[in-house]
């Protein structure tokens, strides 16, 4: 039972992120532990085979694998890189960003949805070539 009181629980994100540096986490770790790490390996066995583009919003750093969506993320505004950083890093709700920003959850759901279109159209930029 010791093994498994020292494993944490690490949400997997599939939008082309390998880690974040922060933010609320849906996951608590073990309370139990009095310092919390996250397991790393230098063995060169375990080293990622994708090339890493770290970013940083609101004050936090993500590594992202996909050079064009980082490329994509930076050519944002500041309010959109840091509202899809919320809710996609920072699990934050509709509801959380709403309160923060001031407005209701219908709001901060368009604020969400507007910055993703606005995300797929400098994606879309990139990969075509256009600048």
């Amino acid at each position: 039972m010791a093994f498994a009181k020292s494993l944490y629980a690490m949400p997997l994100s599939t939008h082309g992120a390998i880690g974040t540096g922060g933010g609320k986490e849906k996951y608590p770790l073990n309370t139990s532990q009095k310092k919390s790490s996250i397991l790393s390996t230098s063995d060169e066995y375990f080293t990622s085979p994708y090339e890493q583009y770290p970013v940083t919003i609101c004050g936090q750093t993500i590594i992202l694998t996909n050079g064009e969506l980082a490329a994509a993320l930076l050519s944002l505004p500041e309010k959109k890189r840091e509202i899809i950083y919320l809710y996609f890093f920072g699990n934050y709700t509709q509801q959380e960003i709403g309160d923060l920003y001031g407005h209701c959850k219908s709001t901060a759901w368009h604020y969400i949805h507007s910055a993703l279109q606005m995300l797929q159209e400098e994606m879309e930029v990139l990969l075509r070539g256009e600048s």
